[in-house]
């Protein structure tokens, strides 16, 4: 089962270019993938996040409580999602439902994290500072 996650983590660009023994060791933790189906909810509007997910396979979309139906934007291979609710500690602000059949995310916490290589700890890092830019621009451009 590891190496076919391990195949699979190596799809992902966010992983490509991590050495072989980090992907080894991110293959291992198993209890930080799941599998979803199509339309069942990964992460739910106003639930408290310790966590924040990558998705490894298949696509999932964004929804409002408010507006079930209307997606806001569509997740793909690699995208990073839930990390405004792990960096804040606050509830959080949208759903996130698998969009396709066999969905699979990753989940990780500060404390799996941690336990990664440095070269992973240090693309999380950068990552999730990519997306904290893009969200500051996100909303000035809507001003």
């Amino acid at each position: 089962m590891g190496y076919l996650i391990e195949e699979l983590l190596s799809s992902v660009p966010l992983f490509a270019n991590l050495p072989k023994g980090e992907k080894e060791q991110l293959s291992e933790m198993l209890h930080s993938f799941s599998n979803h189906e199509t339309d069942e909810m990964i992460i739910q509007e106003g639930s408290h996040g310790t966590a924040f997910y990558i998705l490894i396979r298949g696509e999932a979309k964004v929804t409002r409580k408010n507006k079930p139906n209307h997606e806001l934007a569509r997740l793909h291979k690699g995208d990073i999602f839930g990390e405004m609710s792990y960096l804040t500690g606050r509830e959080r602000s949208t759903n996130v439902i698998a969009a396709t059949r066999d969905v699979m995310v990753m989940k990780l916490t500060r404390e799996m994290i941690s336990k990664c290589g440095p070269q992973f700890r240090e693309t999380i890092k950068d990552r999730l500072i990519d997306l904290l830019v893009q969200r500051i621009n996100q909303m000035n451009d809507a001003r």
